[in-house]
């Protein structure tokens, strides 16, 4: 993901202003240790990202078509194709 940096304090609802997010995989989520199901993994790609980022290095960017992975309790009911809409999500942010 590129433009982080500029979100002091990661806002997901600030960040998600003007994208939409498209689901391309679902699967169980499990406990790692206990193997307990704990609900659905939701992969998106971002299939519209409107936000005015801070050009970095002189450069413009955008995180469209980027992934990313919801963890979501419980067994949501979505499919391959639909337009989610991440309700008070938690951000964790791996890597550079």
């Amino acid at each position: 993901m590129k433009g982080l940096a500029q979100f002091k304090s990661f806002n997901f609802s600030a960040f998600s202003i003007g994208k939409i997010f498209q689901v391309v995989a679902v699967g169980d989520w499990n406990d790692h240790d206990t193997g307990n199901h704990l609900g659905k993994r939701i992969t998106v790609v971002i299939t519209q990202d409107d936000t005015q980022y801070m050009f970095k290095n002189g450069q413009a960017f955008t995180n469209l078509f980027e992934r990313l992975t919801f963890k979501v309790a419980g067994d949501a009911s979505v499919a391959i194709g639909d337009v989610v809409i991440p309700v008070d999500a938690v951000a964790r942010c791996y890597g550079d």
